[in-house]
């Protein structure tokens, strides 16, 4: 009996005893926490690790694989095919071929090459970026439809989101420019006298980092953005944004057509995301969050290059009251709100590195 009892004292001694050290380990940061040196060393030791692993990404590591078809079964589909076939103003977003009007487009196309498709937009801006140690100068070339043109230069300083106005020049009821030159011979000598006392002030860490340029067609409410490489004098069509947010006031957005084509899948203007979803073969499962990214490089032959399409929408939040008086309510995943945008664009394999460390925060 006594030989039972010392086996049995033994086994429960052991078991708290391990229980102890349980205890221990798992209250040993309270117990024992780090000192705020240690836990700052721990910090910048997870982020060097984490921006390791995202530069050591292939081209391969961000492509996803969609394979989007149109629902032919869906009891809308020809009705809207039908639609869009009769309108006057026809957009088609396919993978690697744009068009308006059956006139195509594509990514790398040049700006002259944009305007014959779209015709002279509403507002061409240039801008050239230059960065100096404290923060950055941009310089703007504006020129409108109606004749006005404006040159500005603003120095934005520890990378603050709002510039001051270093230099600015208007001139009005001026004839339409060809595009790329707006040369108006004495507005650009000020602008690069200015340029020239900013370089000599800041001498080699005055930096020229990107050359743009934006167009905007109101009507069709969209976007193409050119740039410049450093190495070349000719722009190319880098992204193309379509906005089809809806006005607050008026609901449909105001544009000359009701109906795009994306893919084969007919989308009309206002219509909710997961109906959008129905007439294609996406799910879903296939949302990131109410957002559709798709990285692609079927349409280029470098290896380092790809198409990024991004479709994007609001989550839906039940509502009540009106006006100023509408109380927002819980987040309901049965409902979805209209596309807000579509934007396709060019990535190289620096951009997506940058963008995915910028988004985890840990640029230097």
């Amino acid at each position: 009996m006594k030989k039972f009892l010392k086996i049995i004292t033994i086994g429960c001694l052991g078991i708290f005893s391990l229980f102890v050290i349980f205890l221990f380990i798992l209250f040993y940061p309270v117990i024992f926490p780090d000192t705020p040196e240690e836990i700052e060393r721990k910090k910048i030791e997870k982020k060097l690790g984490l921006k390791e692993e995202i530069e050591k990404k292939n081209i391969d590591d961000y492509i996803t694989e969609f394979n989007i078809k149109p629902n032919h079964k869906n009891s809308k589909f020809n009705n809207l095919i039908t639609e869009f076939n009769n309108q006057k103003n026809r957009l088609e977003f396919n993978d690697c071929e744009f068009s308006y009007n059956d006139k195509s487009f594509f990514l790398k196309d040049t700006p002259e090459q944009i305007i014959f498709v779209f015709g002279n937009p509403d507002k061409t801006r240039k801008t050239v970026t230059y960065r100096y140690p404290e923060g950055t100068i941009k310089c703007f070339d504006n020129s409108f439809s109606k004749g006005k043109l404006s040159f500005q230069i603003y120095d934005y300083p520890d990378k603050k989101n709002y510039g001051n106005v270093l230099w600015n020049e208007h001139y009005e009821n001026t004839p339409f420019k060809e595009l790329l030159k707006l040369d108006q011979k004495e507005l650009k000598e000020l602008q690069q006298k200015q340029l020239a006392k900013l370089k000599a002030k800041y001498g080699d860490s005055f930096i020229k980092v990107s050359d743009e340029i934006k167009f905007t067609y109101k009507a069709l409410r969209i976007k193409p953005i050119f740039h410049r490489s450093k190495n070349s004098e000719k722009y190319s069509l880098t992204d193309l944004n379509i906005e089809l947010t809806p006005y607050i006031h008026s609901g449909d957005p105001d544009v000359p057509y009701k109906i795009i084509m994306f893919r084969g899948i007919p989308y009309k203007t206002y219509t909710d995301m997961y109906d959008f979803l129905d007439l294609s073969s996406l799910t879903r499962k296939d949302l990131n969050y109410h957002r559709i990214y798709i990285y692609e490089k079927e349409c280029f032959q470098s290896n380092n290059n790809l198409i990024s399409t991004h479709i994007e929408s609001k989550p839906y939040f039940e509502t009540s009251g009106g006006g100023h008086l509408t109380w927002t309510g819980p987040y309901n995943p049965n409902k979805s709100l209209p596309i807000d945008y579509m934007n396709f664009s060019i990535n190289s394999l620096d951009d997506l590195k940058r963008h995915e460390i910028k988004k985890a925060g840990l640029l230097d």
